[in-house]
This record gives C-alpha cells, structure tokens and sequence, in this order.
C-alpha cells in the first residue's frame, strides 16, 4: 500500500494529510494556526502584511509530523509530498535560501499607498505594462501580487543582486529538499506578470517594470519531480529521508482539482479566509471582475475571488465577543463558532431580506469599498 503526503500552507492554517493512494481515504490529518505574522503595529495600521517565512516553515513541518504520527505502524508507507498554498504573496531570497524580506503576502496593501509622482503604486504599474497585458496576464495587477511588490520593492531599493523571489509554499518546498524554489503556471499567473497561453513568465511586463529577469524562479508543472528530502527535513518532520517531494500548485486550483469530478458542469464554491467561485473553461475568458487562471498542467479556470471569505466570518465571532465582553460583561472562553451555526439554523431562509456585503477590506477591483 502507498500513501501520498499533502501539505497546504495556508493564510490563517497549515494543515498535511496523508492519503490512501488505492483507496483515496485520508488516513490522517493535523492542522495548525499559522501564527507567524511579524507586522508591526504601525505597519499593520497601514494595511501591510508581512510574515516571518521561517518560523511559517517550521510550523509547517510540525504540522507534517503530527500527521506522521496519525499514520502510526504505516508511516513507512509514505511515498511522496506535495505541496500547495497561498498565492499572491511573495518572498525575497538569495542564492542560500536564506530570506532578504519578510514574507508579504496577499494582504498585503502597500500597492494601494500613494506614488510620489501621483496616484497609487499599483495604478502606476498598471499603466507601466499597459491594458493589453491583461489578456496576456488574465488578470490585472492588484495590491498583494507578487509582481506589484517586488515593483515596490525595486523601487524603494530593496531588490538584491543574484535574488529570487518566490511565494510562500514553494520557499517551504525548497526548504524541504535544498534546492532552489520553482514555480507552476497556477503559482506564477497569481503574480500578475505571467503568459497564460505561453505558461511561462511575460518578458515584456517584467521589462516595462524595470525588474531583473533573473529573480524570477524555473517554471515547471505541477506534479513534476522538485527534489527529495533533505535529512533535516526529514528530522523534523518524522518522514524518511530521500522521499520525493514534488512541484505544487495553487490552492485554489487544488481545491478545485480534489473535489470536482465533472469539470464542464461544476462550479467550485471555496472559503478559506478569502473565497473564490471557480469553474473550468478551455479558452482564456473574459468579464467584470473576473481572472482566467492556469489549471493544473493544461486548461483554465475562470475565478471571481473575493478578499473576505472566513474572515469575514471571523470577524462576526469577534464582533459578538466584543459585545459580551464590552457590553454584557460576559467573558466567553473558547470559540463561538459552533453556537453562531446553531443560531443561523433558526433563521428564516432570505434572512428577512437582509443582506451582507463582506467588503471589510475593499475588493481587488475598489480598494476603498467597504461593507
């Protein structure tokens, strides 16, 4: 028998199982709260998001050896990991792997702050690579995209010689096996300067932004061989040394990939702490508030994603202890997610026509919307 390791480095969790190749059951799963943001207050109060990407690293091979240790007498059956998670976000590294930024990932707002010479950092490096490379690109550059920032990092001096860029999975993935990071078109396209039909970097975006086109990782395909585990890997996440680990794929692609059997007539639903309406198409496609994304290893998926999902959700459960605390002088321990889903389920269906807008922290489209 053989089972197949997954790991998913996520936004608010990280979470692996390990999966029964011949029969598809998970046989064991751990998940673990990514509490690795180190943004200050000062920047966090100006819509920054960044990360430290080694102690996310860690806590993502703790949460790989938990999950070991579900396998119990069949851990020596693990064949092989594979690696998904945030896209968007990006991480600065030199030829050592060592980090020369934090981690700033998809939260991040730095792009929508004011430019020195007018407008926002974002809306100047729309206009440095033009309208038409958004049918290239299948999206429009936007604040937390890796290409934004690292057009913001250039130009504020902060871009090293001989540096690679990466997003936040695949630094852990080359951590794991002591190689160079590599990314997948469904990692890449998510930072705005990619070739959908080429399924590789747009030269001519990267070229009009001034950024050196050597930072930019190796594309492969997801599914391809990335390297095998290195023993301190290996130690600290209670697998053998030598597995194969293999080059991953965005999340949303994956989640899209493990639970629809029919791609000509589903539509994904996906929450995590954003949420995302996905389905596949074979052609580029085109609409208000819609990105074409690579699927895995051929064809597209159309996607409308919002940057409240969870959150906003977990913003309700803070709302509702504040109102406790600050007003019943209530302390409640624990979550109140549960008794929030028991109150939800007496409501009359349409909510009496109330309606939410989960635009807490604007849309990719109005950064100043708010619901």
């Amino acid at each position: 028998m053989a089972i197949a390791m997954g790991l998913d480095v996520g936004t608010t969790t990280l979470s692996a199982v390990g999966v029964d190749a011949a029969t598809g059951e998970v046989v064991a799963a751990a998940t673990t709260a990514n509490d690795a943001k180190a943004t200050s207050a000062e920047d966090a109060a100006r819509g920054r998001s960044e990360w430290d990407i080694e102690k996310m690293t860690a806590l993502a091979a703790a949460t790989v050896r938990l999950c070991v240790g579900g396998l119990g007498a069949r851990k020596g059956e693990v064949v092989g990991i594979g690696v998904t998670g945030q896209q968007h976000g990006v991480v600065v590294v030199d030829g050592a792997m060592r980090p020369l930024t934090p981690f700033i990932n998809w939260q991040d707002r730095r792009g929508e702050e004011p430019y020195p010479c007018g407008g926002t950092w974002v809306e100047n490096a729309r206009a440095l690579v033009g309208e038409e490379a958004v049918e290239r690109a299948g999206c429009r550059l936007a604040s937390g995209y890796m290409g934004t920032t690292l057009w913001w990092l250039e130009e504020n001096g902060r871009l090293a010689k001989g540096a690679t860029a990466c997003f936040g999975p695949e630094y852990v993935a080359a951590w794991m096996c002591g190689v160079r990071p590599v990314t997948d078109p469904t990692m890449g396209a998510s930072s705005g300067l990619f070739d959908l039909r080429a399924r590789t970097w747009d030269e001519e975006s990267i070229e009009r932004l001034g950024l050196p086109r050597e930072i930019f990782p190796e594309v492969r395909e997801a599914g391809d061989g990335l390297g095998r585990l290195k023993k301190e890997a290996a130690e600290a996440t209670g697998l053998s040394e030598g597995l194969p680990l293999c080059v991953g794929l965005g999340d949303n692609q994956a989640s899209f990939l493990g639970s629809v059997a029919d791609l000509r007539e589903t539509v994904l639903v996906n929450v995590g702490t954003g949420a995302q309406v996905a389905c596949h198409a074979d052609e580029v496609g085109h609409g208000p508030e819609v990105e074409t994304r690579p699927f895995a290893r051929s064809g597209y998926l159309l996607v409308h994603a919002m940057l409240s999902g969870g959150r906003g959700y977990a913003l309700l459960e803070e709302f509702f202890r504040r109102v406790g605390r600050e007003v019943l002088g209530v302390e409640v321990g624990g979550e109140l997610y549960e008794r929030m889903e028991a109150l939800a389920e007496g409501v009359t269906a349409g909510c009496d026509g109330m309606r939410c807008d989960p635009s807490f922290a604007g849309s990719r489209w109005e950064p100043d919307r708010r619901g």
